[in-house]
């Protein structure tokens, strides 16, 4: 049975309780290699090369649950309402971050005898506060919505001025047209298009997470003074 195959025959708790499995395994290998220093054996190998990769599996599940949802006119309320929550932490992670990346740029344009470049970071969060698949949904690398920006140039191309703007993202829910007359945020979009959660569990959101991180960053070229020894050697 291929493992596409094997997955549809799967139900919504099969998955989960997969999802789970390969989480818990992947995050073993993952400690051996950063902790311990040391490569996964071949048993653990062999496992999870048994099964399906847990992308597949969360793949599928948030396809599956996505494809069953439909929207009462309650849940259709919430789920706008936590659109503008993401969208409001979004912006105000924004106006946090502007002016210190003005001061920097600045401070670049200035010849600053410390600062060579900088990079801000922001990514935003959210939790249910419960265990089992939606602890695997929080840790997984496509769970948050994050910004990268690297000094102006980056920072012009990165999406990050989409922040200013209101437009909204109603395109990106096909299949779910009673999206198409409301307002849903960048920050939505992030999160149902480029991570592993369906409708029904962003529904069950009850925490969100902002975090902003600049690093200022100082280079200094040491190639002039190997250069000037001879033959470029240090004696």
């Amino acid at each position: 049975m291929t493992i596409v195959k094997r997955l549809k025959a799967c139900s919504i708790d099969d998955l989960d309780d997969l999802a789970v499995e390969l989480h818990e395994r992947y995050r073993k290998v993952e400690l051996q290699l950063t902790i311990d220093h040391e490569p996964p054996s071949e048993a653990d190998i062999h496992r999870i090369n048994e099964q399906p990769s847990l992308r597949d599996v969360l793949q599928e599940r948030q396809r599956r649950l996505n494809r069953e949802f439909r929207f009462t006119p309650e849940t259709l309320a919430c789920f706008v309402a936590l659109s503008d929550r993401f969208g409001a932490c979004m912006k105000n992670a924004w106006l946090e971050a502007k002016p210190e990346m003005e001061a920097l740029e600045r401070r670049l344009q200035n010849h600053d005898p410390f600062l060579k470049d900088y990079e801000l970071d922001w990514k935003l969060q959210a939790f249910t506060g419960q265990e089992g698949i939606y602890a695997v949904l929080e840790d997984t690398a496509h769970s948050s919505m994050a910004i990268h920006a690297r000094n102006a140039k980056s920072y012009e191309n990165c999406g990050i001025r989409e922040m200013d703007c209101d437009e909204s993202w109603t395109e990106c829910f096909p299949g779910h047209e009673e999206i198409s007359t409301q307002r849903i945020s960048l920050a939505m979009h992030e999160l149902y298009d480029h991570s592993f959660w369906s409708v029904p569990d962003i529904l069950k959101i009850e925490t969100i997470w902002v975090d902003v991180v600049i690093r200022r960053q100082y280079l200094e070229q040491t190639k002039p003074i190997y250069s000037a020894w001879p033959n470029g050697h240090q004696p």
